[in-house]
């Protein structure tokens, strides 16, 4: 059977953090690791670390936090000082105190989310503030690092004021951001746990053999009787395993190529109205009040892994075809996706022309787009030169004839297939339009 989650050092999942903080405890360290490996695949602008009330107590609401839209996954970590230290009794007594701590503090964290403001002081929006209420907390996540498996006693909540709380190993959780890379998909993964039996829910440990189950069983533990179960599962079936991760690796290529454009719209060209005409302009954040970068990322982040794949693909695919032309070109592609049925994409790589011409002619292939599409809302998102992404996005009541049109010369004669969007793709793509 494939070896999918060892135990490693949180750096070892980062690489070298750099010039990191100095923390006086180890779980601190740690909350900092995590919010370092969040940032990665599901952008810096939704993992929020240590946020405090807003009263005169400055109290920590809890250690991490995951946002999208509103919603909200609250993370608590307890790590241990000295890890290796302990026997494997003490270990696995330290590990349920800790664990009982950290349900605490998730409890206490939904109770001052609903009913006083936080703060948290961001990487690179500064000073954020969420009003009391303003987040929805979706699920709890106690974090616990342990070398070995725990088996965690019964008293311990699986849910609390409705919300499900799932027990993990830090380890354990770090290896599902790295695997699932976007907070809709943690999500489901969560939600679809949450059928596993009683006793499996309160082990904390042998996460990889559920999350290879999850793989075979179309993203559900239908049937699946407990970790050891799941075992049995993936050493029967370890070559479909093989195929299943190779294939899901083969696509996570294609997605990081989407969550570079995501992050890359927090760190504007300072020349970005150059050559722009000021109607142009207007579309665009001022430079002291920057916050439609943050519904561009949202757009981005709300897709489930298999559509960041599939919209990547396509976008590697043109990428590729303009930098294999022996002169000036654009090429372009409409993209629509399950998930997002009123939703359409238009995505151009370009070499060689004018910014502001290729920024008119974008937004009219978009328009043209959604209009022979007939969706009401879409986003182009445009390779220029390799040097830069230009990405616009439009919400419109109704379509013009101008459009149609458009939309019919460029779009009418396009060949069009449909794959069903997984986790694991299938053999013959991705799930796309």
């Amino acid at each position: 059977m494939p070896v999918l989650v060892r135990h490693y050092l949180l750096k070892h999942y980062i690489g070298v953090v750099g010039d990191q903080p100095k923390f006086k405890q180890r779980t601190d360290w740690a909350e900092y690791c995590i919010e370092q490996l969040a940032a990665q695949p599901l952008i810096s602008e939704c993992v929020y670390r240590s946020p405090q009330r807003t009263d005169t107590t400055q109290k920590e609401v809890i250690d991490v936090l995951l946002v999208l839209s509103g919603r909200a996954l609250l993370l608590s970590l307890k790590c241990q000082e000295r890890p290796g230290s302990r026997s494997v009794e003490s270990a696995s007594r330290w590990t349920v105190k800790a664990a009982k701590g950290a349900a605490s503090q998730i409890n206490g964290a939904l109770r001052s989310l609903r009913s006083i403001p936080c703060w948290c002081d961001h990487p690179r929006r500064g000073k954020v503030q969420f009003e009391a209420g303003e987040l929805k907390p979706i699920h709890g996540l106690v974090l616990v690092e342990t070398l070995n498996p725990v088996i965690l006693p019964s008293d311990l909540p699986l849910y609390k004021n409705g919300i499900p709380i799932t027990y993990m190993s830090v380890n354990d959780f770090c290896f599902i951001i790295r695997e699932l890379r976007t907070i809709p998909e943690i999500e489901a993964y969560l939600n679809a746990r949450c059928a596993l039996p009683l006793d499996a829910l309160r082990l904390l440990g042998k996460e990889g053999a559920l999350y290879g189950y999850y793989l075979l069983h179309e993203e559900a533990f239908t049937g699946c009787l407990g970790h050891d179960d799941a075992h049995i599962v993936l050493n029967a079936r370890s070559d479909e395993l093989h195929e299943a991760l190779s294939r899901k690796s083969e696509a996570d290529k294609y997605a990081r190529l989407i969550e570079k454009v995501a992050d890359c719209l927090a760190e504007r060209n300072p020349q970005y109205k150059d050559g722009l005409n000021p109607e142009d302009q207007t579309h665009f954040d001022s430079t002291n009040s920057r916050r439609n970068y943050l519904l561009l990322q949202q757009e981005l982040c709300n897709l489930r892994l298999a559509g960041r794949a599939g919209l990547g693909r396509h976008f590697a695919e043109l990428i590729d075809k303009v930098e294999r032309a022996e002169k000036p070109a654009m090429v372009f592609a409409s993209v629509r996706y399950d998930g997002k049925p009123d939703f359409v994409y238009v995505l151009v790589s370009t070499r060689g022309e004018p910014r502001a011409e290729l920024i008119e002619r974008t937004r009219d292939l978009l328009f043209g787009a959604m209009a022979f599409y007939d969706k009401r809302r879409g986003m182009a998102i445009v390779d220029r030169d390799s040097v830069g992404f230009e990405v616009m996005m439009f919400d419109v009541p109704c379509h013009s004839i101008t459009a149609f049109h458009v939309g019919e010369y460029h779009f009418g004669k396009l060949r069009t297939s449909h794959i069903p969007a997984t986790l694991v793709p299938s053999v013959n793509g991705t799930g796309w339009d």
